[in-house]
């Protein structure tokens, strides 16, 4: 399984008529308007290369600046692949969404969302404080 697309917003929807996937606000980085504070955002990311019969899984947690995980989330399985998809294993592919409610942030900085299991990559997360 590889990630083929990460992208942090402010939220993520699905439009009820058509069931369109909405996109709210993407975030460069997250600006906190005092430090400490909680703040929540979502992640939405494309996942491509699955695994047809159920085996891939991941973790991801997220590393301050300091080395010190402030989120982690174990164990996300991905289902196996509905009868109706090919038998390339390339051609199973998702967007899955996942929302991080009230995480707390302690500092500003660069932080990073590091993926687990088959998945095997990160990415960075800027924090800083804004000043406005």
């Amino acid at each position: 399984m590889k990630l083929a697309s990460f992208l942090c917003c402010q939220n993520i929807a699905t439009n009820p008529e058509n069931g369109e996937i909405l996109i709210f606000q993407p975030l460069q980085n997250i600006a906190l308007v005092s430090v400490p504070s909680t703040y929540s955002f979502s992640i939405s990311m494309g996942l491509v290369e699955m695994d047809k019969g159920g085996k891939d899984w991941f973790g991801l947690s997220i590393i301050d600046p300091e080395g010190e995980t402030v989120q982690n989330i174990e164990n996300i399985k991905i289902p196996s692949a509905p009868e109706n998809i090919s038998d390339d294993d390339s051609l199973y592919s998702a967007l899955m969404n996942l929302d991080l409610r009230n995480m707390v942030f302690k500092k500003t900085g660069l932080y990073r969302v590091v993926f687990s299991g088959s998945l095997d990559c990160e990415y960075p997360l800027w924090v800083t404080k804004n000043e406005h």
